[in-house]
């Protein structure tokens, strides 16, 4: 479960304080989560905005609620708030938030999932401004040699479009959508 360290219970005091509402609480919730754009959003949360099937944790004085959805992608994350001279500084790690590598167990199509999110994404976006995070091979069961010639396709791509100078590159987005589907696995 999410820890919430003293310093940052303080802090969520204060900031509540100054908005002078009943009943007033944090919610937080992960956005982009299994993702690398993942990210936490904490936000205010009055009654009539929670959807009840949050998690609640009890803060002496105030409530934090934890968006169902994210709840496992918050475990083990841990708030923290700590002074500094220019004011001080709110963190939230959360070490599951992005996902994890696949495991040995995982299957092809997974690992290669992870391999385009992680690996090819952030490449691809810089390059055509497009963002691959939500697309798929088209095949799911592809045998090895079939990725072998999915992963020849990609590089010639990328070289391609790499080749290319800036104004061009936007000629690009059919042909990487040939190579994968939009949606999720």
């Amino acid at each position: 479960m999410i820890r919430i360290s003293d310093g940052a219970k303080n802090y969520f005091r204060h900031l509540l304080a100054q908005q002078d509402i009943d009943n007033l609480g944090i919610r937080i919730k992960a956005v982009n989560a299994g993702t690398p754009k993942a990210d936490c959003v904490l936000e205010y949360a009055e009654a009539g905005d929670l959807a009840g099937d949050e998690t609640k944790i009890d803060c002496d004085g105030f409530n934090v609620y934890i968006e169902a959805a994210s709840v496992n992608w918050l475990a083990e994350a841990e708030v923290d708030y700590q002074v500094n001279a220019t004011g001080g500084q709110l963190t939230i790690r959360a070490p599951h938030i992005k996902g994890s590598v696949p495991g040995e167990d995982a299957s092809l199509g997974e690992r290669v999932q992870y391999v385009l999110v992680e690996k090819l994404n952030t490449f691809i976006c810089k390059l055509t401004n497009i963002n691959i995070e939500h697309f798929y091979l088209k095949d799911e069961d592809a045998s090895p040699k079939d990725l072998s010639h999915f992963s020849f396709q990609i590089t010639k791509l990328i070289r391609r479009i790499h080749s290319q100078p800036q104004r061009k590159r936007h000629t690009y987005p059919n042909q990487i959508k040939k190579l994968f589907c939009v949606g999720q696995l």
